[in-house]
């Protein structure tokens, strides 16, 4: 099949929604690495309307040559429910990678507003249980409790047209340059979810 779900229906399973990503690492491991720390590859990953997945790697003629697939599905009925915010990387999160190359995912994501370049920090998404949010007030703070500058994006607020498609849910964020290693970042969001007020502070530790 020349598109997602015409590969979906050739394989013999009938979606009411689905997704894929694709990459070249090596690893199966390397592969999901390679996915869950960019913008727009990790949304299917968070989002609750798939229920199902399948992963298939195809070595070509060198080992470094590997095209990795992985589908996202629901076979049918309503998506199932969120009832509360998910954050990425989760609270208590250990070896968090340090950078993000934007420039290297397609499509590529809005540059950092402070410097216009990449690599930025590392990506942060926040995953609502509806598009009726709006993000208040949000701060990233070091082990000093600075605060580090950092560019956030939904799709109510972009101008980038991939933001406004993608992530009607989500709202992400990366600092505008690399973190430092080893190092304790405290993340603190205030939102309004459907009328109501949400806030939440988290941590994560960098590799």
């Amino acid at each position: 099949g020349a598109t997602p779900g015409a590969r979906v229906t050739a394989a013999g399973y009938r979606a009411s929604a689905s997704a894929e990503v694709i990459n070249f690492e090596r690893t199966p491991v390397a592969s999901i690495d390679g996915w869950i720390w960019t913008v727009y590859h990790r949304f299917p990953f968070v989002d609750p309307g798939y229920t199902e997945v399948g992963f298939a790697s195809a070595r070509g003629a060198t080992s470094a040559n590997t095209d990795n697939t992985m589908e996202f599905a629901r076979g049918g009925g309503n998506a199932p429910t969120l009832d509360h915010v998910v954050v990425f990387p989760f609270p208590g999160q250990t070896d968090v990678p340090t950078t993000f190359q934007g420039n290297l995912e397609g499509p590529t994501p809005p540059v950092p507003e402070s410097t216009h370049r990449w690599p930025s920090g590392t990506v942060i998404t926040l995953t609502f249980p509806s598009t009726h949010f709006t993000v208040t007030s949000h701060r990233i703070l070091d082990d000093d409790t600075m605060p580090v500058e950092h560019s956030l994006f939904t799709a109510a607020t972009s101008s980038n047209s991939d933001v406004q498609r993608l992530s009607t849910r989500v709202a992400f964020m990366y600092p505008d340059t690399p973190l430092r290693s080893g190092i304790e970042y405290l993340v603190e969001v205030h939102a309004t979810v459907d009328g109501e007020d949400w806030q939440k502070t988290w941590a994560f530790t960098t590799r």
